[in-house]
């Protein structure tokens, strides 16, 4: 298969990239905002460039797109900042060939605060710019007239990849411990859904190879 990662050189984009390279034509559109030096495995193309910048792009002869492209949850400070994300996903849509997959990269932030175990049907919630532009992306899809879709609602990553992410809930735990040598937690009755990134990659390359019917999948 043909596949274009979009936002392909961030935390969980580059493990998944090295991956699928494996058996696969990839290709990377980043801009490059978190990781300058990457280190690519043989095979794989890399486009440099603004993710708004999508509409110069030919996307249209790729058999899977992953549109992982997004702003981290401590960017996002305005209303202001979620429409041009909105727009360019729109306009990647809009340029897809029919028979392409599509696989949106959402978050399992959408669903709030809830006391009950959240499945697909649980309704969604806004508490953060993030989970709105998350809502509010998936609405796009779900409306777009591009048949050949999947929403992934991705559980909270973990773990170490060659782009850093100290803002995850279990990193955060682990540099708290390395850095202050005591964990402080603020709300213990709260929970939340975390993946390993190395068991995250491993699903979600077997998705993309036996692709399933779902509109919408936690994964986690």
């Amino acid at each position: 298969m043909n596949i274009l990662l979009i936002g392909g050189a961030g935390f969980i984009g580059l493990p998944l990239t090295k991956k699928l390279v494996e058996k696969h034509r990839v290709t990377i559109y980043d801009s490059l905002m978190y990781n300058q030096t990457l280190d690519l495995p043989n095979g794989v193309t890399l486009i440099i460039d603004e993710v708004g910048n999508i509409q110069n792009h030919d996307i249209g002869g790729y058999d899977v797109v992953l549109y992982m492209a997004s702003p981290r949850l401590l960017q996002l400070g305005n209303e202001d900042q979620l429409q041009p994300e909105l727009d360019s996903l729109k306009q990647t849509l809009d340029k897809l060939n029919n028979k392409t997959k599509f696989y949106f990269f959402s978050s399992c932030s959408v669903y709030g605060s809830t006391k009950e175990k959240a499945t697909e049907e649980t309704p969604t919630m806004v508490t953060s710019f993030y989970s709105k532009l998350k809502i509010e992306s998936e609405k796009i899809i779900q409306k777009h007239s591009h048949k050949n879709k999947t929403i992934w609602r991705l559980s909270t990553l973990f773990g170490y990849s060659t782009t850093s992410r100290n803002d995850l809930l279990i990193n955060n735990f682990i540099r708290d411990i390395n850095d202050y040598e005591y964990l402080e937690i603020y709300d213990g009755d709260s929970w939340r859904p975390n993946i390993y990134i190395k068991d995250c990659v491993e699903v979600l390359s077997h998705l993309i190879e036996n692709p399933t019917n779902e509109n919408i999948l936690n994964v986690g």
